[in-house]
């Protein structure tokens, strides 16, 4: 539990992951806002969760929504924790395939959204003394994805971020880090865990032998923003059960879990991670296009 009133920020957190991240900030005594473009599933979460949870709606893309969203969380406590988990999965096609909008749909919200989102929150957090910024990233950053080369490259380009923000935002109180996310067991991946074959090969990639659960991921999130991890800035934790050691096989992802088509934003919803990384699908938060809120 923290020592004193706190506020955090997490983005993409009226579902999937970014509801479990949620959840175990509140247990950890925070006020949350929650950040998303559909009001109804924030909704929900709230109910959920109950009265130390806050909802706005609006998108990570943009600079005004992200600003207001910065300020309701900082009406009710101090805002120390930010949580990038907004994101979304983008159509599924070859690199050299690919259209722009789609390019720039995915890089809008994976990226643009995160670096409005750390840009704003930094600022916030230097001026409450310090505090801790955490984005979901996924394993799909470290190596080629087949099908999804705008959103490992969106991943990729991330982990850039969250280097150069731990870098220069060190020396202002403010630590800056990533989960490199792996494939975990919601909702959203229920087609995929009910498929006998996928289930045994991802157990056999996997060393600690057990199949991954948001619960994971929001348990690493809450270590990363504590006082324990003071002297962590500018790591990119795997969080993946060591499906990285292993984990070389490429699957060809169905255009459906692709996230979508180029003339119409992808039906997922934000913060649900649809499929792990190096096991050749979209990682961590498939959502709509303009997401503004978390795979």
């Amino acid at each position: 539990m923290i020592a004193r009133p706190a506020s955090a920020l997490v983005t993409g957190g009226g579902t999937g992951i970014g509801r479990r991240i949620t959840e175990r900030l509140v247990q950890d005594g925070y006020f949350v806002t929650i950040m998303g473009r559909r009001e109804e599933p924030l909704l929900d979460t709230q109910r959920l969760l109950g009265d130390k949870v806050s909802t706005a709606v609006g998108s990570v893309t943009n600079e005004a929504d992200v600003a207001l969203a910065v300020e309701q969380a900082s009406a009710r406590a101090p805002l120390t924790v930010a949580v990038l988990a907004a994101g979304t999965g983008g159509r599924h096609a070859k690199l050299a395939s690919t259209p722009l909008r789609s390019w720039r749909r995915v890089l809008s919200t994976n990226l643009d959204g995160a670096f409005l989102t750390l840009r704003a929150t930094a600022e916030r957090i230097a001026q409450n003394g310090g505090g801790s910024i955490v984005a979901i990233s996924s394993i799909a950053a470290t190596r080629p994805h087949h099908g999804m080369a705008a959103y490992a490259i969106s991943k990729a380009a991330l982990e850039a971020l969250v280097a150069n923000g731990a870098n220069e935002l060190g020396e202002q109180g403010v630590r800056v880090n990533a989960i490199r996310a792996g494939i975990v067991d919601t909702d959203m991946t229920a087609g995929l865990y009910g498929n006998g074959g996928f289930v045994a090969r991802q157990l056999s990639e996997t060393p600690v032998g057990r199949l991954g659960a948001a619960k994971d991921l929001a348990e690493a999130v809450s270590f990363l923003v504590s006082p324990a991890a003071s002297w962590i800035t500018g790591v990119c934790l795997a969080v993946d059960g060591g499906n990285h050691l292993r984990g070389t096989v490429q699957v060809n992802v169905p255009p459906q879990l692709g996230g979508g088509t180029d003339t119409q934003p992808p039906g997922l919803d934000e913060g649900r991670m649809l499929v792990g990384p190096d096991n050749g699908g979209v990682s961590e938060p498939p959502c709509p296009a303009t997401v503004a809120q978390t795979p």
